[in-house]
Order: C-alpha cells, then structure tokens, then sequence
C-alpha cells in the first residue's frame, strides 16, 4: 500500500516521542517476551503438522506465505480513560466476538493505543485460525446460534490432530483475552495523552496491498489527546473537521491530496464520555467529525453506539 497515509511527525511530539519511546519499546519487549510463542512447542508443531492446515503455518497458526491470508483485521484498543466496573470487560468481549468470527486463513492482530506519538500503538498479539469452524463440531451452527463459543466445549469426536489443533488456538486466545482484561482493569485514571489518529494511520498503513479484505476495528471513545489536538482542550462546539485538518496542517503535515482507495472496512465501537458525549447533540457532532476524517480516505465508518 506504501505510504498513502502519513507518516510525519511533528517537531514538538518527536522531542517528547525520542524520550518517550524507550518505555513503549519496553512494554512491546515485555508482552513479546512473555508470549515469544503462545504455545508450547510440542503443541506448536503439533498444530504446524496436521493434517488439517492446507499451508505452512508458523507457531501462531499464520500462513507462512501471507499472500494466503483469506482475510486480515485488526481491532485497536483504546484503554486509556476509566471504563469502571460495569464496562470493564467490554474490549474483551468485544475481543471475543471478533475472534468467533474468524474462519481459516483469517487473522486478527491486536493493539493498544498508547500516549507517545512515534510509537502510537503497542501490539498485544495477534490470531489466526487455522481450521474452518464447521471442522471443529458437527452442530456449530446450533452451538453458535446459542451464542457458545467453538472453544467451549471440543466435541470427543473430532479426530485427534484436528482436536490438538483446536485445542492449542483456544488455548492462545484465551491468552490474548487475558492480555485485554488486563489493561481494561488498569484503565482507573484518565491519561492526557492518547495518539488515536496516529494508531488508526500507523494500522491501516501496515495493512499489506497484497490482502483482499482488511478490516479496522476500534474501541475506544474518539478522543484524541495530544499536543497538537486535543478533543478534551477543545470546545465541543469547534469540533469541525477542518479546524482539525487545519491544526495537523500546521503541526504535522496536511492530509494526502488524493484518497486512500483501499478497501478497508472501518467498525468503531463507540464508548460515550460522561459529561460530554454523553449529550446527544455532542455525541452527533463528534461522530460526523470522525466520519468526516475517514472520508478523506475513502473510507466510511459504522459507530456502534452503545457498544453492545
């Protein structure tokens, strides 16, 4: 795809991103030191082996040769606002329902967004699901219907590799589950940096031209904090998106002349702010800013509003 979305960083945060990049690298390093491989190496190769997976797979179930990726989504997680209690566990459910709708040769990479604007996004792990889900179970449509998960229960009757196989993708999920309920319960106070915009375009940049069907999921309630725009410092009033485009003009770099006409589906899952998108007049405005924004990329976003 190269580089059809920007890249640039301006002056300001790059004095603040060289300093700031060596904690995010640490971060990065520790959750992929942690999870080098998410399965154990018998099980790796054993789900490597079998006789299911049509292509080379390396030990998270990828295609070796990414040109046989059927589809490739990424789900962006902002956590950097108090979810409380109750909404606590929704970036994993949401996880969750992402993760049911992957078939073979689909993956899903997960990020976080983080406070520093030269590394904007921190990846947690990524899945891909080596098998079809109507190979795993012989009523994984009545399952499914029911709103069960094909990693519940694995039926006896699956033959033992295929059983092996399933057994160590759910085992890698559940672990990337976990990773997103992690930072969802250390999200207790309101951090005054999240560069949003930047890890939607770093994300959608990454995706390869070579994919023929890219999705972008987000959660997150839209509110860019950094030092060259910040929806909080700003009048709700002014949030236009030419003010916008006007202040990243002048701080980073304009938005490309032409559209990005890749096919990119954008789903955001749309987390209102009390005090402030909370107001239905408020919400509306903030909402059309960000449909704005991704028209000038050719793309249009669904808001599911409320989340669930």
């Amino acid at each position: 795809m190269g580089n059809m979305w920007p890249q640039e960083r301006s002056p300001r945060p790059a004095r603040r991103g060289i300093v700031a990049l060596v904690p995010v690298l640490a971060i990065a390093g520790a959750f992929f030191l942690s999870t080098a491989s998410t399965l154990p190496p018998a099980q790796a190769n054993a789900a490597i082996s079998a006789p299911s997976a049509a292509l080379a797979m390396d030990a998270e179930f990828c295609p070796r040769d990414a040109t046989a990726m059927r589809h490739r989504a990424a789900y962006l997680v902002d956590l950097h606002k108090p979810l409380g209690e109750e909404r606590q566990s929704l970036p994993g459910d949401l996880f969750d329902r992402l993760a049911d709708g992957l078939d073979k040769g689909d993956e899903l990479a997960v990020f976080a967004v983080s406070e520093y604007a030269l590394a904007p996004r921190v990846p947690l792990g990524r899945l891909c699901k080596p098998y079809a889900a109507a190979d795993v179970a012989r009523d994984t449509k009545t399952r499914l219907a029911a709103g069960e998960s094909e990693c519940g229960e694995l039926l006896a009757q699956m033959p033992h590799a295929l059983r092996e196989t399933a057994a160590a993708f759910c085992e890698q999920r559940d672990r990337l589950r976990q990773r997103v309920d992690d930072l969802a319960a250390r999200a207790t106070t309101p951090s005054t940096h999240a560069h949003l915009v930047e890890a939607i375009e770093e994300t959608v940049a990454a995706f390869p031209a070579t994919a023929p069907a890219t999705t972008l999921h987000v959660f997150s309630d839209m509110f860019q904090e950094a030092d060259w725009y910040s929806h909080a410092q700003t009048d709700s009033r002014r949030w236009e998106f030419p003010d916008f485009a006007a202040e990243r003009e002048q701080a980073i770099a304009p938005l490309p002349a032409e559209p990005n006409t890749l096919a990119t589906a954008v789903e955001i899952f749309y987390l209102r702010r009390r005090g402030s998108t909370g107001r239905t007049e408020v919400r509306e405005r903030h909402q059309a800013f960000w449909t704005d924004y991704f028209a000038t990329h050719a793309l249009r976003p669904t808001f599911h509003d409320p989340v669930l």
